[in-house]
């Protein structure tokens, strides 16, 4: 196939354009689906951090470094869906999740850093 194949225009001069746009937002909604997963993963471990049940300072250390790279994952992919919607016009369902998992990751990076600042030694 030449390249003057693949930059051919349908015959009504649209289809391709249609197609890239839906791709895009396709895409968005994918990094933000991802984006809240992640935070809400980073939240779940935040609570198992939380639990003092046979925890040693070894495994505490490892939930805390677990927890941070989870959150804050979900809130840089969340800042980049977030981005990507707002560059096509079309705030939509992928603006919120991309919303949500920003701000549930940044709550759990706080109280992920607070409970790491206020941990006292049993």
């Amino acid at each position: 196939m030449t390249e003057a194949g693949l930059n051919e225009v349908s015959p009504d001069g649209a289809g391709d354009a249609v197609d890239g746009e839906a791709t895009d937002e396709q895409l968005t909604n994918w990094l933000a689906v991802a984006s809240l997963a992640l935070s809400a993963i980073g939240f779940l471990t935040l609570l198992r951090l939380a639990d003092r049940k046979e925890r040693t300072p070894f495994r505490a250390l490892g939930l805390f470094f677990a927890t941070t790279l989870e959150s804050t994952s979900g809130t840089a992919l969340g800042l980049v869906a977030a981005g990507r919607s707002r560059e096509t016009g079309r705030a939509g369902k992928g603006f919120i999740l991309a919303a949500a998992g920003t701000v549930l990751g940044v709550i759990t990076t706080v109280l992920n850093f607070n409970w790491m600042r206020t941990r006292r030694r049993v």
